[in-house]
Parts: structure tokens; sequence; C-alpha cells
């Protein structure tokens, strides 16, 4: 056997070691896959004050716990859920004296909070976790970089975008990886065509929605005097046909309220 023979035997015998390793890998991970349940990774997005929190804390079952970059869950937790223990809410901003934000402080607030979850679904709680907020969190890590939330002229930031996104998403990552149900909240801001017309609006997620399973948006509207709160399910891979359904989440009528929620949501069925 020649040289060349004996290293085409070596490499012959690395490559189906390789192999061999492999399929050891591939076995593992589609078990894996196998013992998981469908999970609840869905994102609600909209208008301010069109009860994207609220639908989030509707699951009377869960233990809840909030990463509250958005402030905004405190009064739905006290005014329709009773400051119950069974929901727990974390803002991780931190801020000096001047009012400025302590950027390194609130992520490691966030990372904290995340280990914190994590080890009580280690425990055994059946757990919803929740991050309120996301546009806000965007706006911490862009103010990381360029020491405004403002973006700026785009020749200016080009060079400066993985510093934004590389924080930006290790935290979001950090919590898809929870082994549990999960909803992500942010606000809709507008969009614009091509010649810089506002042609709708969109979720301030930056590109997070291609992570997400389940989005509904929401909106408020106006029925004969009356306030009708709105939900639509925009995509599903859990659930395809319940696409394009939609809910009066919640109607207010001469003082009367009546909340709806969205049933299938709660239910894990999106």
């Amino acid at each position: 056997m020649g040289l060349t023979d004996s290293k085409k035997t070596m490499a012959k015998a690395i490559g189906n070691k390789r192999v061999e390793d492999f399929i050891s890998k591939l076995q593992e991970q589609t078990n894996a896959r196998k013992s998981r349940n469908n999970r609840l990774v869905c994102g609600i997005w909209g208008e301010p004050k069109t009860v994207k929190s609220g639908l989030a804390l509707d699951f009377p079952n869960k233990q809840i716990y909030v990463l509250d970059w958005d402030d905004g869950c405190e009064p739905t937790w006290r005014q329709n859920h009773d400051t119950t223990e069974r929901i727990t809410l974390w803002n991780p901003e931190v801020r000096n004296a001047n009012g400025e934000l302590d950027i390194k402080a609130s992520e490691q607030n966030s990372e904290d909070f995340v280990l914190y979850v994590k080890s009580q679904i280690e425990k055994g709680e059946d757990v919803l976790f929740v991050f309120d907020g996301i546009d806000k969190w965007l706006d911490c890590c862009t103010l990381h970089v360029t020491g405004s939330s403002k973006i700026g002229k785009p020749q200016k930031m080009k060079f400066e975008w993985g510093k934004r996104n590389a924080p930006f998403y290790s935290l979001l990552m950090m919590c898809k990886n929870l082994n549990c149900d999960q909803i992500y909240i942010t606000h809709a801001k507008a969009d614009y065509g091509s010649t810089g017309e506002v042609i709708g609006t969109k979720p301030n997620w930056h590109n997070w929605g291609d992570y997400l399973y389940q989005i509904v948006t929401t909106k408020r509207t106006l029925r004969k005097g009356d306030v009708v709160y709105k939900a639509e399910l925009l995509s599903s891979k859990t659930n395809t046909k319940l696409v394009g359904k939609s809910w009066n989440t919640l109607e207010v009528s001469n003082g009367e309220v009546n909340w709806n929620g969205i049933p299938e949501l709660k239910e894990g069925k999106l």
C-alpha cells in the first residue's frame, strides 16, 4: 500500500467514525423532539393600551413570571388579579440619580431573572414566561451603541449593528431556551413604503417574529358607541386552521366590562 492509499484509508476511517458519532447525536436530538409537546412561543403586538398585557396574564392555572421591561403589567396585576403571588413581576431597569439607564446592570438583572425562572421550572412548576417590552429592550441596546435610542444616519451606524444586535438577541435567546410556554410583547411602529410614506404598522421587535410559533395582533375599535378591543391570530406553526381568526377580547359598554380574552390562547391551543 502506497502513501496515497494509506491516506485514503485513514480519511475513510475518520469519515466513518464521524458518521457513527453523528448518528448517535441525531438519535438523541430526535428522541428529545418526540418527548416535547407543542409549546406556546407567542408574540403579541399592537398599539398602547390594547390589552396586550391582559392577554399575557390570562392563564389562571400557571405560575407566571414577567420580565417587565415595559413596566406595564402592574396595573393589570393589581386590578384584575388581586396582586396574586402566582404572578411575579420583575422590572430589570437600573437608573442613576440623574435618571440615566445603567445598561450593564439592567442586562444582568434581566439575565438573573431568567436564571431564577429556569430554577423554578427545574423544581417542577408549570410556568408561563412573559417578556413585556421587547421594544424597550431594543432601545436599551441601541443606547448602548449610540448614546441615544434613535438610530441616526444609516451610513454612520452600518458597522455598529452587531454591537446592538448581539446583546439584544442574546437575552431573547436565553429566554426562548426556557423549557416552558412563553409570550413576547411589543408595541406597533409605523411601516414605511419604498417612497417614505406610511403604509401601515408592524411589530417593533427587530425580526424577533422569525423565532416565534404564534403571532397575535391587537387593536381598539368603536362599535355603536361601545369600546371593543380585538385580537387576530396572524400566524401559527402549531394550529394553522386558526390563522385569521379574530376575537373580541374586551368589551366596555355603559360602564359594563366584559372580558373574553382569547380562550384558545390560555388553553394552549394556538
